[in-house]
């Protein structure tokens, strides 16, 4: 099977880590669970401002958060149980210093055991899904979803966040899931479709 995986949010707690680097820099007692937007930016709440974003992002690269952010529970043993697999890491990351941070995500990955696996950065992720020919797509952020379902006959699994729980019943042809056991579970399931037909 193919598989490709948004990285932020899906596999990492990267709206956590964010919030905890707010509250420090900012003292403003931010709540991942206040992300409600649709786009699964805090800029687009007017909960916090640009210029408070581009600080945290500085901050981000500085510390080098993108080797040691925590990931969502099960997500690090389901990666390397599919690791039988092919695997995509599909990432936007347009603001940021692309090859610096690339470098810190492949670390982030391989020090965790997770070894077989290729990262594209993209601004375009139903070009990329469709070149690469996936098979099943993991994205939590509901703008990308409905881009992807658009343009690719991919599988999408939608894992819950504060963000994209409400369009569970509004998105049709998607599987919303509330961990990344079910994730486990559906990728076996659809594995087994493949190789039946």
């Amino acid at each position: 099977m193919r598989i490709g995986f948004d990285i932020d949010d899906c596999i990492t707690k990267t709206t956590q880590t964010f919030c905890g680097f707010s509250n420090i820099l900012f003292n403003n007692n931010l709540n991942y669970k206040l992300l409600t937007s649709p786009s699964a930016k805090f800029e687009d709440t007017g909960l916090i401002n640009y210029n408070q974003v581009k600080k945290i992002k500085e901050t981000y690269l500085s510390k080098r958060i993108f080797r040691t952010i925590a990931p969502y529970p099960d997500a690090v043993k389901t990666l390397i149980n599919l690791q039988h697999s092919t695997i995509y890491f599909i990432t936007t990351r347009d603001d940021y210093k692309k090859d610096f941070l690339l470098d810190d995500t492949e670390y982030w990955f391989r020090s965790r055991g997770i070894n077989n696996f290729e990262i594209l950065i993209t601004n375009n992720k139903p070009t990329i899904i469709n070149k690469l020919h996936l098979d099943i797509f993991i994205e939590d952020n509901i703008l990308q979803v409905k881009k992807i379902q658009e343009k690719s006959n991919v599988r999408i699994i939608v894992p819950k966040r504060p963000w994209n729980w409400e369009y569970r019943n509004v998105i049709k042809d998607v599987q919303f899931v509330k961990s990344w056991s079910e994730i486990n579970l559906l990728i076996n399931r659809y594995d087994k479709e493949n190789r039946n037909n």
